[in-house]
């Protein structure tokens, strides 16, 4: 159960990342509404990403 809550995991976060990614860089899904948060969100999804790719290695 927590092998399948790691991919999980990992799914949301690239599906946030390419989210945030495609509006800082042309507008789509939010119209470039911030784009500090946009900056913010990949950032801080890029360490919990990473943090929970090390917890999924770890589970092996």
């Amino acid at each position: 159960m927590p092998k399948a809550l790691c991919i999980f995991a990992m799914a949301i976060f690239a599906i946030l990342l390419l989210m945030f990614l495609l509006d800082l860089l042309i507008g789509i899904p939010f119209g470039r509404a911030s784009v500090m948060t946009d900056i913010w969100f990949i950032v801080t999804g890029g360490v919990l990403g990473t943090l929970d790719f090390f917890i999924f290695r770890k589970l092996k």
